[in-house]
This record gives C-alpha cells, sequence and structure tokens, in this order.
C-alpha cells in the first residue's frame, strides 16, 4: 500500500510535443522493466511487443487523459527513463548523456500529407498510439500464426504492409473514397497490396520521413544512435 502511494505521488513532469504542455508522468518500476526484458527473447514478434509495451507504460503512468501521437513516444520515454534511473546510457562502449539530446522539434512534422498517383489520392496522417498499439497487436498475432519458415521470408513484407497501414487515414479512386477506420484488418491488407508501387512508394516516403526526423532527435552529435529497445530501462 504505501509503495502504491509513493508510486502515484512520485512523478516527472514531462513536455508533451504534440499538445505542447506540461503533464506529470509516474516513473517506471520494475514490473515494466520485466516485462520489457521478455521481449528480448521473443524474435521478430519481441521487437513489436516492446513497441507495444512501451506505448502502454506512456498511457499507464500519465496522470491525466491525453491523445498521444507516436512523435510524443522517443522524447517522453527517454525523458521518464532519466527521471526513472538515470542520465546516461551506454553505446557500443561509449557513455552518452541523455541531455545531450534537447527537445524534439514538434514543428518539423506535418500530421498530415496527401499524395496522389493515377488518379488514386490517398489521404496520410502520422498515427496515434493508440492507433499504433491496436495494429501492432493485430500484427504480433499474424506472426504468431506463422510457421519460422514463413517468418524468415515473409515477416519483412508483412511489417512493411502493417506499417503503411498505421499512416493511412484514406484512400479515394474516383467516388469511392474508403476510410481505413471502417475496415477491417484483412480488408486494409487487400487495398495496400492492390495499390500502384508509384503511390506505394509516396506513402514510404512520407513514412521515411518521419521516423527520420525522430531519428535526428535521437541521434548525438557524434552520430551515435540511441536505440529505444527491450534494454533501454536497464542501467547496462
Amino acid at each position: 500500500s504505501e509503495l502504491d502511494k509513493t508510486s502515484e505521488t512520485t512523478v516527472s513532469v514531462i513536455h508533451v510535443p504534440s499538445i505542447n504542455k506540461d503533464v506529470e508522468f509516474e516513473l517506471f518500476n520494475v514490473r515494466q522493466q520485466k516485462l520489457l526484458l521478455k521481449t528480448a527473447f521473443e524474435g521478430v514478434e519481441g521487437v513489436i511487443n516492446s513497441n507495444i509495451f512501451y506505448n502502454n507504460f506512456i498511457h499507464d503512468n500519465c496522470k491525466e487523459p491525453v491523445e498521444f501521437s507516436i512523435i510524443d513516444r522517443p522524447s517522453i520515454i527517454v525523458n521518464l527513463r532519466k527521471s526513472s534511473l538515470n542520465d546516461t546510457v551506454t553505446i557500443k562502449d561509449t557513455v552518452y548523456d541523455l541531455n545531450e539530446l534537447g527537445d524534439i522539434d514538434y514543428s518539423k512534422f506535418n500530421l498530415d500529407h496527401t499524395v496522389i498517383s493515377d488518379n488514386i489520392t490517398c489521404n496520410l496522417h502520422i498515427p496515434t498510439l493508440v492507433n499504433d498499439t491496436s495494429i501492432c497487436k493485430r500484427l504480433v498475432v499474424e506472426l504468431t500464426s506463422q510457421s519460422d519458415e514463413q517468418k524468415k521470408t515473409e515477416s519483412v513484407s508483412l511489417l512493411l504492409t502493417y506499417e503503411i497501414m498505421k499512416y493511412i487515414k484514406s484512400i479515394q479512386i474516383a467516388d469511392t473514397v474508403l476510410e481505413f477506420n471502417n475496415l477491417s484488418i484483412y480488408e486494409r491488407k487487400t487495398v495496400i497490396e492492390k495499390l500502384p508501387l508509384k503511390l506505394n512508394n509516396l506513402i514510404l516516403d512520407f513514412i521515411v520521413d518521419v521516423k527520420a526526423k525522430c531519428t535526428e532527435y535521437l541521434t548525438f552529435e557524434d552520430g551515435a544512435v540511441l536505440e529505444i529497445d527491450a534494454s533501454f530501462l536497464s542501467s547496462e
């Protein structure tokens, strides 16, 4: 009971870029660290599960309701890790100070983007953590159902399809508009696999740009990139 009270009262105030507001978060705990470490031994599914856990931790530890964007995730996790553990991290035997990362520049991102090719209009949107989690969970289910041989040959293609799925808001072909939130996962996959290659590449350009800007925030002056993986909440 006393530990619960301590957890509730020991908080870290972190700036949330998407709402431009400081929000209180409870610190990471041992249970959350163990859940992450477990994913390190689960192969491809483990990588996806660690992403889901981080999303859940952000929502669970936040002291007020916020609709987080995936853009918020890197800075929240880094700052919450600093408060929960320490300010340093080791990358390839070199110790780095997490305070050197500064703040993510939210103004660099375009939340919405439209791409057009072959008379098909695709409206894109940077996903929320809720949407990211929902699609990742379905991806884990599909990966779990595959044999080891299937994972070797199909996992990359499957990961790419589901990643594209997160960013598509709607697709318009002539007078037909497909709102992706109204489609099943199977229907979304079917639509994505039938997209013209040129349009698909334009969608990927947007996704790559978003990820590059997030990676820029996680890059130290010497070019070392901080990986937010299953071991990030460990001291070593």
